[in-house]
């Protein structure tokens, strides 16, 4: 969350509250917090967690608003095999080995992003899942019959939490002048949660959304936090990855998925992170010789220089150069010395 704009008072107990000694001015102080948000995640800016069995009437009227949500309670048993999170939209969908899925969204913000808590997180991302636009292996290794390892849920609750929130201060602008600073307080929000508790995990990993608005200083005049729902269960969504990802992909190895490029030229900035696949891998064969022979056809020799199919050249002055059909980069390598009489300089 943004800072900036709250009052040195204000970000001065939020610290202490946090149990740091709060010094420097009003953008250090924000600066702090801000980064201790990004460390700690909800830890930092969670007050409290109260589960179902404490909730009042009116709250669980809210949860029962949409009839389209269900209880986490049906979650209980089924076996995740993989999960998808932010990758088109701000949603965390969970794929069963019983075939069925459930998409885990926030409620009626469209724009709320989908979060996880730090320990949930790492047990989760034992298995092949998909994140931000990238396809991470599993760490786990496959079952005898070459199946894909599973993940138990044990527990599954929906649970009332007050966190820490930046709020704007509503000022009115007379027409005089430049337009009034900005100004924001922090307060307490009252949202929904989803608790999940996985096999091999202790207590309660939690998931939650939030509405991070980076385009007005203002913040968001609806709030901060939003309610997380489950959808219901369905059995017509296949799990993304059958087939995918290759079999050389090592265990941990990502690649990209999902490509963001520029509009205006054309060309896409595609970046491959990978742990166990090279640049060249991520073609097939009959793809790299269509990419090898549409460039080689469209680049014309230079005057005064021979080409061969390899993608070697050799031009006058000592000048040989090297070209690489799929990085598109021409290595130029020129002797220092002229080669000697009788021997061929290639």
């Amino acid at each position: 969350m943004d800072y900036y704009f709250c009052p040195a008072d204000e970000l001065r107990q939020e610290l202490q509250r946090r149990g740091y000694a709060p010094h420097g001015g009003q953008d250090e102080l924000s600066e702090t917090l801000k980064k201790d948000d990004e460390t700690r995640g909800t830890e930092a800016t969670a007050l409290s967690t109260l589960s179902s069995a404490q909730m009042g009437p009116k709250l669980k009227l809210r949860i029962a608003a949409n009839p389209l949500s269900v209880h986490p309670n049906l979650l209980v048993g089924e076996k995740i095999i993989h999960w998808t999170m932010n990758t088109f939209f701000p949603t965390l969908q969970l794929f069963f080995e019983s075939g069925l899925s459930c998409t885990i969204e926030g409620g009626f913000r469209q724009n709320a992003a989908v979060g996880i808590e730090r320990h949930l997180r790492f047990r989760l991302t034992d298995l092949t899942h998909e994140e931000d636009g990238f396809l991470v292996n599993s760490t786990l290794p496959r079952t005898r019959t070459g199946s894909s390892r599973s993940i138990k849920i044990l527990e599954a609750t929906v649970a009332e939490r007050t966190s820490v929130a930046v709020m704007p201060v509503i000022t009115h602008f007379n027409g005089i002048g430049p337009p009034n600073r900005p100004q924001k307080t922090i307060g307490m929000e009252s949202h929904l949660v989803i608790g999940l508790r996985l096999e091999g995990m202790q207590k309660m990993g939690f998931i939650w959304a939030r509405i991070d608005s980076q385009s007005s200083p203002w913040g968001n005049a609806l709030g901060t936090w939003a309610d997380v729902r489950v959808v219901g269960l369905r059995d017509d969504v296949p799990a993304p990855f059958i087939g995918f990802p290759q079999r050389n992909m090592k265990m941990g190895a990502q690649v990209s998925v999902v490509t963001q490029g520029s509009i205006i030229n054309g060309q896409a900035s595609e970046t491959v992170h990978n742990i166990g696949m090279t640049h060249h891998n991520k073609y097939t064969t009959s793809e790299r010789l269509a990419i090898s022979e549409q460039r080689m056809n469209s680049e014309s020799p230079a005057p005064g220089q021979r080409q061969w199919g390899g993608g070697k050249s050799w031009g006058g002055g000592g000048k040989f150069m090297t070209h690489d059909p799929f990085t598109n980069n021409t290595t130029d390598q020129r002797s220092s010395q002229s080669p000697a009489p009788g021997i061929r300089h290639w």
